[in-house]
């Protein structure tokens, strides 16, 4: 009997559901990644350790253990990777690895963007100093690598003095590289997440970031997503036309796409969108609120099997909330039992162990837990996010209490 044999590249906790789904698929699923312990090491049937970049070792564990199928769900970086093994296989893929090279260089996505009048901000690209004796953008500015990802990567700039040292921070994490300069987007800050089908892009879901800026250690830290966004319908038109141009323009089709925008009243501007999943937890409100599961969809793309995207849009409000704890040896959350089995939380996901250092600094460093929560009115929906912060707790090792409780998402952050 032949044995169905998954290589998933990168042990993150997004890749748990995907090696889950794998499974019911009767994949025998082999997990690449570095660490001695990936978040998601213990779910897969074999680890091997290898860099999620080292595409020949990757290519040759393939051909060794025969396998059928190399997928990532939530990693944008690797895709080129993957689909250019795939491609010298004869493995299945979702798009080229031309394709996928071009909606990961950010540099060619601006270029693509401004061809073909996808609205986004004013930018320039450098290779070095010399390069900033054309600069004329307005301050504030965003520095970041071309090949670069996550927000940890980017910069911001008010003075030709604070680029420079910018550019000097994005060449020494990236060597080589050229690099983005940027103005700055007006406006509030929304995830779009879509699958675009037969050149439409089917907007799934579009959730405005609550943030926070006042936190004691600097760092912009995301409270929660909301959706539906209170935006006017113009806005929501305008994204969608936007979503549909992105899908023709790159020839993406039945896979997953995630766009991040800036939206000032009717306008709008596209910061980046990327062919993949987004990360976090958006992929639970997306399956509570529209019944359409993102990975069993990405595992079809991968299988070129064609997805039949068809929903009705929700008619509650959704959050996702981020809970951050203070600085220490993390232990556990607890007190949150009762609010799911009550329905207070909708549902949860937990993406540290047991010992993890929290450190301060970090958005995503900081993180410890991710809740759900559904309700008809806005005021519902805040009640039960007020209930959950009052009843659940963040233990570190040394028993103490570290849950950051100024951190949860209120009326002002939602009208905002």
């Amino acid at each position: 009997m032949n044995v169905k044999v998954a290589i998933v590249v990168g042990g993150i906790q997004n890749h748990i559901p995907l090696i889950k789904r794998l499974k019911r698929r009767q994949y025998y699923t082999i997990l690449v990644d570095y660490l001695d312990e990936p978040r998601a090491k213990h779910y897969a049937d074999e680890h091997v350790q290898i860099s999620i970049f080292d595409f020949d070792a990757i290519k040759n564990l393939a051909i060794e253990r025969k396998a059928s199928l190399i997928i990532n769900a939530c990693l944008e970086h690797v895709n080129t990777g993957i689909c250019r093994i795939a491609e010298e296989l004869g493995l299945p893929h979702p798009y080229s690895s031309e394709i996928a090279y071009k909606i990961s260089n950010k540099e060619y996505m601006k270029e693509c963007m401004v061809q073909n009048d996808v609205p986004t901000t004013k930018y320039m690209c450098i290779s070095s100093y010399e390069d900033l004796r054309d600069f004329c953008l307005k301050y504030p500015v965003y520095v970041k690598s071309s090949e670069g990802s996550g927000s940890n990567a980017v910069n911001r700039a008010s003075s030709i003095e604070e680029v420079k040292s910018c550019i000097e921070q994005v060449l020494k994490k990236y060597p080589g590289k050229r690099v983005i300069v940027e103005e700055e987007a007006k406006g509030k800050e929304y995830n779009v997440y879509c699958f675009p089908t037969n050149g439409r892009a089917n907007v799934l879901m579009i959730a405005k970031r609550c943030t926070d800026n006042q936190s004691e250690d600097h760092v912009t830290k995301l409270i929660a997503t909301f959706a539906p966004p209170l935006i006017s319908e113009k806005a929501k038109e305008i994204i969608h036309d936007t979503a549909n141009c992105i899908t023709r323009a790159f020839k993406l089709d039945n896979v997953p796409m995630f766009m991040q925008v800036m939206v000032c009243e009717d306008k709008i501007n596209v910061i980046e969108f990327a062919g993949r999943m987004s990360g976090g937890y958006g992929y639970q409100a997306i399956y509570d609120d529209t019944g359409i599961d993102e990975f069993e969809a990405t595992i079809n793309s991968f299988l070129n099997i064609p997805n039949i995207i068809e929903f009705k849009a929700p008619d509650s409000f959704t959050t996702v909330s981020t809970i951050y704890a203070s600085p220490c040896i993390f232990d556990k959350v607890i007190g949150y039992q009762e609010l799911l089995d009550n329905g207070t939380i909708s549902n949860a996901m937990f993406p540290r162990l047991s010992g993890t250092e929290i450190v301060s600094g970090s958005s995503n460093g900081s993180c410890v837990a991710f809740f759900i929560h559904h309700a008809a009115t806005i005021d519902e929906l805040i009640d039960k996010i007020f209930t959950t912060y009052n009843s659940v707790e963040v233990l570190g090792t040394d028993g103490k209490k570290h849950l950051k409780k100024e951190l949860r998402l209120t009326k002002e952050l939602i009208f905002s």
